[in-house]
């Protein structure tokens, strides 16, 4: 055994846990990961090798269902029907993961959309706005614009508004687009997962039947192995939204907020007023 796994084993077993031998073959790149979002502390020291501090808490007993792999070979259908239940709980937390990503993907698209439209009025009014400056012979002389009239220095000033009001609008659409992008990828992956513990629930009944025929089942530590495996890969899932999920929130109340402000000297303004480019 490394040295790492052990460091694993010996954390684990500080806290109290279980491990049976079908976790401890993905000890390294499996529970070390699930640790992290499981509020381990991970350490990887200069010398190479992994340790692990820290307590892993309840979960992983629970996910388990407190059956290591000999309690399992020794009673493998009460161990396959505990497994089944962890299934279910993963089953019903990715459910509602996945409705709540969708949703958030959902009010995400609702704000590219309206941001969109308002970018596009923003680029009528700026052109209409640089054509009047651009005709404009007689600084006193009032222009009319958008219901208004304003002298020529005036009206400068209020597409200079204008023009900070799109910066701010289009990076506000541009966090948009990539938060979606990023919404829509992790649904993807929820959706992989929700289909990965659907289909290991499914085995269950069949083994269930196998083990009552033949009183055992064959590759015992695979089938454990398997299952603890979806479990902990779902977990991982759903726990990782959290930064995600926090990510969006503030995407939602910056796009509530105004934040243009007006900029005494801006070059991509005066590129603007030259060129007609936005």
């Amino acid at each position: 055994m490394t040295m790492d796994v052990i460091l694993v084993v010996a954390a684990v077993a500080v806290a109290g846990v279980a491990l049976s031998g079908a976790l401890l073959r993905f000890a390294k790149p499996a529970l070390v990961a699930a640790a992290a979002v499981l509020g381990m502390a991970v350490v990887f020291p200069a010398g190479g090798a992994g340790g692990v501090v820290g307590t892993v808490g309840a979960w992983l007993r629970d996910a388990t269902g407190g059956w290591t792999e000999d309690a399992c070979r020794a009673s493998p259908e009460p161990c396959l029907k505990a497994r089944a239940a962890s299934l279910e709980k993963a089953q019903t937390a990715i459910e509602t993961a996945v409705d709540a990503v969708r949703g958030q993907t959902e009010r995400v698209a609702a704000i590219i959309s309206e941001r969109q439209v308002v970018v596009g009025q923003n680029d009528l009014l700026l052109k209409e706005g640089r054509n009047l400056v651009q005709q404009a012979t007689d600084p006193a002389k009032p222009i009319p614009f958008v219901g208004r009239t304003y002298p020529k220095d005036a009206l400068v000033t209020q597409l200079t508004l204008l023009f900070r009001e799109r910066e701010s609008l289009t990076a506000v659409l541009g966090q948009a687009r990539s938060q979606h992008e990023n919404l829509r990828k992790r649904l993807d992956e929820l959706l992989i997962s929700r289909g990965e513990v659907k289909s290991a629930l499914a085995l269950i009944p069949a083994q269930i039947e196998i083990v009552r025929a033949n009183g055992v089942l064959a590759d015992v530590s695979g089938a454990i192995s398997s299952i603890d495996g979806t479990l902990l890969s779902s977990e991982r899932q759903v726990q990782s939204l959290t930064s995600l999920m926090g990510s969006t929130e503030d995407l939602m109340r910056s796009a509530k907020v105004n934040q243009a402000a007006p900029v005494a000297d801006s070059p991509a303004f005066t590129r603007f007023l030259e060129t007609g480019n936005l």
